[in-house]
Protein backbone atom coordinates (compact mmCIF):
# COMPACT_ATOMS: atom_id res chain seq x y z
CA UNK A 1 0.00 0.00 0.00
CA UNK A 2 1.30 3.41 -0.96
CA UNK A 3 1.70 5.64 2.04
CA UNK A 4 -0.13 8.46 0.58
CA UNK A 5 -2.44 8.69 3.15
CA UNK A 6 -0.01 10.25 5.81
CA UNK A 7 1.74 12.77 4.10
CA UNK A 8 4.56 13.56 6.86
CA UNK A 9 7.44 15.74 7.54
CA UNK A 10 10.52 14.93 6.59
CA UNK A 11 12.63 12.93 9.41
CA UNK A 12 9.15 12.59 11.04
CA UNK A 13 9.29 9.60 13.34
CA UNK A 14 5.46 8.95 13.38
CA UNK A 15 5.42 6.99 10.19
CA UNK A 16 6.55 3.51 11.24
CA UNK A 17 4.12 4.08 14.26
CA UNK A 18 1.00 4.79 11.43
CA UNK A 19 2.09 2.39 9.59
CA UNK A 20 1.68 -0.50 12.34
CA UNK A 21 -1.81 0.73 13.44
CA UNK A 22 -2.76 1.07 9.67
CA UNK A 23 -2.05 -2.70 9.42
CA UNK A 24 -3.68 -3.36 12.41
CA UNK A 25 -6.92 -1.85 12.11
CA UNK A 26 -6.96 -3.55 8.08
CA UNK A 27 -6.27 -6.68 9.50
CA UNK A 28 -9.45 -6.33 12.05
CA UNK A 29 -11.13 -4.94 9.52
CA UNK A 30 -10.28 -8.04 7.03
CA UNK A 31 -10.72 -10.58 9.30
CA UNK A 32 -14.29 -10.51 8.42
CA UNK A 33 -14.11 -10.79 4.84
CA UNK A 34 -16.58 -13.25 3.74
CA UNK A 35 -16.41 -12.27 -0.14
CA UNK A 36 -14.31 -9.97 -2.50
CA UNK A 37 -16.92 -7.92 -3.09
CA UNK A 38 -16.97 -6.69 0.87
CA UNK A 39 -13.29 -5.19 -0.10
CA UNK A 40 -14.45 -1.63 -1.35
CA UNK A 41 -16.46 -1.69 1.48
CA UNK A 42 -13.53 -2.60 4.16
CA UNK A 43 -12.04 0.22 1.85
CA UNK A 44 -13.82 2.50 3.07
CA UNK A 45 -14.28 2.20 6.22
CA UNK A 46 -10.42 1.98 6.91
CA UNK A 47 -10.65 5.37 5.52
CA UNK A 48 -13.20 6.45 7.96
CA UNK A 49 -12.14 4.97 10.70
CA UNK A 50 -8.27 6.60 10.15
CA UNK A 51 -8.45 9.86 8.57
CA UNK A 52 -9.27 11.53 11.40
CA UNK A 53 -6.29 10.22 13.63
CA UNK A 54 -3.79 10.70 10.62
CA UNK A 55 -4.69 14.08 10.30
CA UNK A 56 -4.20 14.53 13.78
CA UNK A 57 -0.64 13.04 14.04
CA UNK A 58 0.79 15.09 10.51
CA UNK A 59 -0.32 18.28 12.27
CA UNK A 60 1.05 17.49 15.97
CA UNK A 61 4.52 16.77 14.14
CA UNK A 62 4.02 20.21 12.21
CA UNK A 63 3.56 21.83 15.28
CA UNK A 64 6.62 20.53 16.78
CA UNK A 65 8.71 20.91 14.01
CA UNK A 66 7.77 24.62 14.19
CA UNK A 67 8.57 24.32 17.97
CA UNK A 68 12.02 22.53 17.54
CA UNK A 69 13.59 24.66 15.16
CA UNK A 70 11.92 28.18 16.68
CA UNK A 71 14.49 30.39 15.95
CA UNK A 72 16.39 31.96 19.50
CA UNK A 73 13.84 34.03 21.30
CA UNK A 74 12.09 34.15 24.89
CA UNK A 75 10.48 31.35 24.07
CA UNK A 76 13.04 29.10 22.16
CA UNK A 77 14.89 29.74 25.62
CA UNK A 78 11.95 28.96 27.86
CA UNK A 79 11.01 25.71 25.72
CA UNK A 80 14.86 24.98 26.15
CA UNK A 81 14.96 25.23 29.98
CA UNK A 82 12.07 23.45 30.22
CA UNK A 83 13.40 19.93 28.65
CA UNK A 84 16.84 20.47 30.57
CA UNK A 85 15.17 20.08 33.87
CA UNK A 86 13.14 17.27 32.62
CA UNK A 87 16.52 15.35 32.24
Amino acid sequence: MINTHHISQPGSIQGPAMGLEDASALAKLFSHLRSEDQIPTFLSAFHEIRHARCLEIVSMEKRNLREMTRADSEVARARDHAMHTLH
